[in-house]
């Protein structure tokens, strides 16, 4: 994947993890999921800058 459609990807998951925190009600098993699944995107972008 390069680099900005992993940036956008990124982004999308991140306006995703805000949606959930801005909720009155949060739900800790989504937000933990949208961030891990954040936390492997931006390790898929570090790993291409590397290579």
């Amino acid at each position: 994947m390069g680099g900005s459609l992993v940036l956008d990807k990124v982004e999308k998951i991140r306006e995703k993890l805000n949606k959930q925190v801005n909720f009155k009600n949060i739900n800790t098993k989504e937000v933990l999921k949208i961030s891990k699944e954040l936390d492997e995107v931006i390790l898929e972008y570090y790993k291409e800058g590397i290579k």
